[in-house]
């Protein structure tokens, strides 16, 4: 395993969603022997005092408010102090700011609520902040809906089979632990409906079909043997639209952990961008956890 967590960095806007990720990302610290950073964003001085008509005065104790908040989260996080753990209060645009301070504190991994102040029970769908770090973020990104204790178990790594699933799967075997990890990935065939319209018979695109999954399937099988052993519980190879089968697949198996892999833009060297489109409604429309790696 050749992922090393040192640093874990949280941003919380002391919602429930925020308390749950501070939780989550004090156990993440905890199990790594990392230090652990939380990070409030106020809304800049300048808005403050335009949208709501605030003198500065108040805006500063809007920024005292908010650091005893976080060293009240701090004192729950951690009531042992065991972790080596500060905060930070910064003001600015929230997804903007969090990306600064993860950079600046060198962040191994960055986590946040999924959804935020307007989450109250961790149910699917992403927040406007959560949505702008798929995309801007550096470091992986944890999107936290629900407390690692929740019955629910196991992780999925979604792997698209590029040289970057290596690492996404890497990320999901360390998440797991001792817990069931499946390893899944959704093939199709090129322009199918295409090719049938051209005249190709349906038994000549499902031979194509049948070649193409045994292909995929001693992909996986070589990369899960390479980084994750006998740790995997499952390796599951499906032919279909990826982001229904993936969706179903992950309500069939009901997981703690998603892990989603940041689209490949260069393969030498290797480069990766954003979040694709099957990892945005992924992460959007699920209720377990999910990590951008």
């Amino acid at each position: 395993m050749s992922i090393s967590i040192k640093r874990v960095l949280v941003a919380t806007d002391f919602s429930r969603a925020g308390q749950r990720a501070v939780g989550e990302a004090a156990q993440w610290a905890r199990e790594a022997g990392a230090q652990l950073r939380i990070i409030h964003v106020t809304p800049p001085k300048g808005w403050l005092s335009v949208a709501w008509n605030l003198k500065r005065s108040i805006a500063d104790k809007i920024q005292h408010h908010a650091a005893n908040a976080l060293r009240q989260a701090a004192e729950i996080a951690d009531p042992t102090r065991t972790l080596e753990l500060s905060t930070g209060v910064f003001s600015g645009p929230a997804a903007r700011s969090i990306v600064h301070a993860a950079r600046d504190y060198r962040a191994d991994l960055l986590v946040v609520g999924a959804r935020g102040e307007r989450d109250e029970s961790g149910e699917p769908g992403l927040g406007g902040t959560s949505v702008k770090l798929l995309e801007g973020a550096e470091s992986p990104l944890l999107l936290v809906r629900r407390p690692r204790n929740d019955p629910v178990a196991g992780v999925v790594a979604a792997l698209d089979l590029s040289p970057h699933s290596k690492a996404v799967l890497e990320w999901a075997a360390l998440a797991a632990a001792a817990s069931h990890l499946h390893a899944y990935h959704v093939y199709d065939v090129p322009f199918a409906a295409r090719l049938e319209s051209y005249g190709l018979s349906g038994a000549s695109i499902d031979v194509y079909s049948e070649q193409e999954r045994t292909r995929c399937d001693a992909d996986l099988a070589s990369l899960v043997a390479a980084v994750a052993g006998r740790g995997v519980t499952s390796r599951v190879v499906e032919r279909g639209e990826p982001v229904a089968l993936l969706r179903r697949y992950i309500e069939s198996v009901r997981p703690s952990l998603v892990v989603l892999g940041k689209r490949v833009r260069g393969r030498r060297p290797l480069r990766v961008g954003g979040v694709g489109s099957v990892g945005r409604f992924t992460a959007a429309s699920i209720s377990a956890n999910v990590l951008v790696v």
